[in-house]
């Protein structure tokens, strides 16, 4: 890190997390040459685990030494002002990169309930389990996709259960035409940031169910509505609930841009350009 740096001489560097080593790495560079740092920060207080006084004081020590924090919405910035309440923040929802999403059609009349993700209980997986049934009263297929712990349960209940379908790990191709059959995608995450699967959706028009762990949820329903439906706690008669609602709503066109990454870059560029100096490259 340090060699990159040097041979870089960037005028601020952007960090992208306290969990990760390279980026104390830079933040020890940056701090010896004077060199602005900006902190790129997802969580929220909701959606993590290590809440307590020494984890607070890493990220406090984290924070401190930076000019400016980048974050996906209002629930990461208040966490953020905890940590460091005079920080500058600056707005900047997940982006999704991909032409074959944003050309997909609106949802078909009979499209399926969608789960893309880590099979875990974390990302709500055994919620779905549960309701599978009931969701499947309201929605001709369930596809559930992706690996994780719970994967031997979810290929069970899957070769039992008339509708429902495992379709493995997918990206690419086979993730677009996933989202091209849904007509709702659930994302009913106990503990999650800023899920990129909830953007990817709304590029798509499909609309979201969002659980209570989704840190983003108040700046997502914010640019989307009702397209986004919330479940008040993570219980299976509320994923049901959020996904009766969800079923049938609109998504709106604009986000397609809003949620590009031109409109991630531009609030990258404002952070940067509000504390490096006039001149010189940015890492």
């Amino acid at each position: 890190v340090r060699a990159t740096l040097d041979g870089l001489k960037p005028q601020a560097v952007v960090l992208g997390g306290w969990d990760v080593h390279a980026c104390w790495a830079a933040l020890r560079w940056a701090r010896r040459r004077g060199v602005p740092l900006v902190a790129c920060v997802e969580s929220s207080q909701q959606s993590g685990l290590r809440r307590g006084v020494i984890s607070s004081t890493i990220r406090h020590r984290f924070l401190s030494a930076c000019s400016a924090a980048i974050v996906p919405g209002a629930a990461a910035e208040a966490f953020v002002r905890q940590l460091a309440p005079a920080i500058p923040c600056y707005h900047a929802l997940n982006s999704v990169d991909s032409p074959d999403l944003r050309a997909i059609a609106e949802p078909p009349p009979q499209g399926a309930a969608v789960f893309i993700g880590e099979l875990s209980q974390r990302k709500g997986v055994d919620l779905i389990l549960a309701a599978a049934p009931h969701i499947l009263q309201l929605f001709p297929r369930l596809i559930i996709a992706g690996d994780g712990p719970m994967r031997s349960d979810v290929t069970a209940l899957a070769a039992r259960l008339p509708g429902m379908e495992y379709a493995g790990f997918v990206e690419g191709p086979e993730k677009t035409q996933l989202f091209e059959q849904a007509a709702v995608v659930l994302i009913p995450s106990r503990r999650d940031c800023g899920p990129m699967v909830a953007s990817e959706a709304l590029v798509a028009l499909r609309p979201i169910v969002a659980g209570p762990g989704v840190g983003a949820l108040p700046d997502l329903q914010r640019v989307a509505g009702d397209a986004v439906s919330a479940m008040p706690a993570a219980t299976p008669v509320d994923l049901v609930d959020a996904a009766r609602r969800a079923k049938g709503r609109a998504v709106p066109l604009g986000l397609r841009a809003a949620l590009g990454s031109d409109a991630a870059a531009a609030a990258m560029a404002a952070a940067v350009r509000a504390v490096a100096p006039a001149k010189g490259s940015v890492s």
